[in-house]
């Protein structure tokens, strides 16, 4: 809620008091915090009222500031609870919901054990001591990599390498790299992953959306080409 990009993105320079504007409330909910049907309208129009005045020094140095005069004071209600929140109190709400952590172990499952295999009864697990851990970043990965799933052999080969991945993962497992920069870029865009410029601010889809017909033959040819 600091990231002048996502402000930006999110278009949260523009919400005041006089006119509330519900994107970064949603996504911060949506997509990185507690994820979809564990909220509902109202709630995003409360938390809405918490990140006004959240924007950044556009003239200077681009740096996060709060403008107080386009802040709303009042009190507002979210999950049950009223009080005279900001957006830092809403992080705060939001992770003391129970969708929290299991939801961030979930994203963190499928990038580092599977995309495809999902084992609930290990997540929640997971999930328990990284909540425990009061969301120590750290303690999720120890879980996630010590756990029995993410060394069984039925969940290897289940997760479909970004072109990021590929590209890059090629040239420091091999230790060659005769690519310049400008053909590692295109390299990437051909694949569906033009760096620095996501479809939104969720970023790219991942998973089976990197091997579609087009983009598996261009995979190989890369690979071969390499």
């Amino acid at each position: 809620i600091k990231e002048p990009a996502m402000i930006v993105f999110l278009n949260n320079q523009y919400n005041s008091r006089f006119a509330p504007n519900e994107n970064l409330a949603r996504e911060l909910m949506e997509l990185f915090v507690l994820g979809e049907g564990t909220y509902d309208e109202r709630i995003v129009k409360e938390a809405a009222r918490t990140l006004t005045g959240f924007t950044f020094n556009s003239s200077v140095d681009f740096k996060f500031r709060i403008d107080d005069w386009s802040r709303d004071k009042g009190r507002k209600t979210l999950f049950g609870e009223r009080g005279y929140y900001n957006g830092f109190n809403l992080v705060d709400i939001l992770f003391n919901q129970p969708s929290a952590s299991t939801f961030i172990t979930r994203k963190f499952w499928r990038y580092y054990v599977s995309s495809t295999n999902i084992n609930e009864q290990e997540i929640l697990k997971i999930s328990a001591s990284f909540k425990d851990s009061n969301f120590e970043i750290p303690v999720l990965l120890n879980e996630i990599l010590s756990s029995k799933s993410f060394w069984n052999d039925d969940y290897r080969g289940t997760i479909i390498k970004s072109p990021v991945d590929l590209v890059v993962g090629t040239i420091r497992s091999t230790g060659i790299n005769y690519l310049n920069e400008d053909i590692i870029a295109g390299e990437l865009e051909l694949l569906g992953q033009n760096i620095f410029e996501p479809p939104n601010v969720a970023g790219w889809p991942g998973g089976e959306a990197w091997v579609t017909p087009s983009r598996y033959l261009s995979r190989v040819e890369f690979l071969k080409y390499f």
